[in-house]
């Protein structure tokens, strides 16, 4: 971002805005961030229509204001013994030192800013990613276990076959067994449409034509909630306004350097003049008006409101996901003795069908539900893996 220094007579109204509206190129991501999210962020960045880069305006570096020419011509009306005259001032107003501490000041400050705002979009990229990317692997997860159903019922299904023609089994058996095929078939093509979906998403975003089989964490030590891009925020806010209103307590002191040339004609003479002055204003109070010392006490209440609602906000946030962590935590171990379980229940269940002492209807869904045991396990390690992600985001650490 090109950030120019404010003119000394002017408050730097709407710098905050300005700076959000005006879209950039976007600065490569921290050397030890992920690469997806670089490779994300340099796609969005190419992908995305920019404003034209500022460059052509130069920034003044010692005038207060443009510099001022006029140029005066008196002709006297007395024949023939008048004086005519022509004179030309240029008039330069000089930066204080103040004034180009502020400039500096306000510079540092937009490099600040610019900083925070690419650390929040990199963050926003982490959630997309984060929350996309579990939500592929939920789907696929999905996915897998209702083609695993379908595999198991075609293989009871040929099994019934030998026992029709063996006796052993009806014809009703295996119409019951289609039946559930064609069930799970139909939330195979659910499932696979949701994939498709989830994985044009993904290249839109990315610019990746396929999802990765991981997405690592970091593994370095999480920022402090204090370091939020949103808190880092509101706290540069509030500078911006101090060095606004110091801005405001300066536009009238700049001093002013003038210069002249004067030409005087008559009949008998001609003489020429040249003159150099100085104007330095006799203000040497810093303060502001008490309509804009009022504006700023509100406008630092608010900032103050506004970080501590934010912080306790993120607080909130963070103990939720700590809580779903330590959830996720738990329902992974009770469904890991659910899977162990569910290996012995099959084995009776297909005893008791050989056996013919339950019904194909029973034994299918007391199979399908022992399989679904298995397929939660597989999600409760899903969640806790996104658990922990989601932890992660909502401390403010971007992947």
């Amino acid at each position: 971002m090109l950030f120019k220094p404010p003119h000394p007579k002017h408050l730097v109204t709407g710098f905050i805005v300005v700076t959000a509206l005006l879209v950039q190129p976007v600065v490569a991501a921290d050397p030890g961030s992920h690469p997806l999210l670089k490779s994300t962020q340099q796609h969005l960045s190419e992908s995305s229509s920019a404003l034209p880069a500022a460059n052509h305006f130069a920034s003044r570096q010692w005038l207060a204001d443009e510099p001022s020419l006029s140029i005066m011509r008196w002709q006297s009306d007395s024949d023939p013994g008048g004086t005519d005259e022509t004179e030309v001032t240029l008039e330069l107003s000089l930066l204080t030192p103040t004034q180009r501490q502020l400039i500096s000041r306000f510079n540092s400050l937009s490099a600040r800013l610019k900083q925070i705002e690419q650390q929040q979009l990199q963050l926003q990229i982490s959630a997309f990613l984060r929350d996309h990317f579990w939500r592929f692997r939920r789907t696929q997860a999905t996915l897998t276990f209702y083609r695993d159903i379908v595999a198991q019922l075609k293989q009871l299904e040929q099994q019934t076959e030998r026992r029709l023609q063996a006796q052993n089994a009806t014809g009703f058996d295996r119409i019951l067994i289609q039946q559930r095929v064609l069930t799970y078939q139909a939330k195979i093509q659910q499932q696979q449409l949701s994939l498709q979906t989830l994985t044009r998403q993904w290249q839109q975003i990315t610019g990746q034509k396929r999802l990765p089989e991981t997405l690592a964490e970091p593994e370095n030590e999480p920022l402090s909630i204090t370091q939020h891009p949103q808190l880092m925020l509101l706290q540069l806010q509030w500078q911006i306004a101090t060095a606004e209103a110091e801005n405001e307590a300066e536009q009238s002191k700049s001093w002013t350097v003038s210069a002249g040339f004067k030409k005087n004609e008559s009949v008998n003479s001609s003489d020429n003049q040249l003159g150099i002055g100085v104007s330095i204003p006799l203000s040497f109070s810093g303060s502001l008006s008490a309509l804009s010392s009022q504006a700023l006490k509100s406008q630092q209440q608010k900032i103050l409101t506004a970080l501590q609602q934010q912080q306790l906000n993120l607080q909130a946030e963070v103990q939720h996901r700590i809580g779903q962590v330590q959830q996720a935590r738990q329902q992974l171990k009770l469904t890991e003795q659910t899977k162990v379980l569910s290996n012995q229940a099959i084995n009776q269940l297909q005893q008791l069908h050989e056996s013919q002492q339950i019904t194909t209807r029973r034994f299918i869904d007391r199979l399908i539900e022992q399989w679904q045991y298995r397929y939660q396990y597989q999600i409760a390690e899903i969640e806790l893996e996104s658990a922990r992600a989601q932890l992660n985001q909502a401390k403010g650490t971007t992947l």
